[in-house]
């Protein structure tokens, strides 16, 4: 589980215990730096960041975190449905999904 602003300011979780521990930015540009969302996905969550950002923007509020959940899939390139995935890396350092 990722807790993601996108900024690496105080953004790392140095105590790493278990598969419950709430990692930030800085575990995420070192252990992980892209997902996997099917392209029809990509729209919708630029979508969702967008609407978010423009109504905390609307009330002068600039805090914004996204909860980002990783589900393990084992040997995911060779499996059944790669092609359906298009892998996205996050660049944190800009708070920025490139595509």
């Amino acid at each position: 589980m990722f807790d993601l602003k996108g900024s690496t300011v105080n953004r790392e979780e140095k105590n790493k215990v278990g598969p419950t521990t709430i990692l930030k930015d800085v575990n995420f540009n070192n252990d992980e730096k892209q997902i996997y969302l099917q392209e029809s996905e990509i729209e919708n969550v630029n979508e969702i960041v967008s609407k978010d950002a423009n109504f905390l923007n609307s009330l002068k509020i600039m805090d914004y975190s996204l909860f980002l959940i990783k589900l393990e899939c084992e040997d995911f390139e060779n499996s059944l449905f790669p092609n359906e995935y298009i892998k996205i890396n996050l660049d944190l350092n800009l708070g920025v999904m490139k595509v």
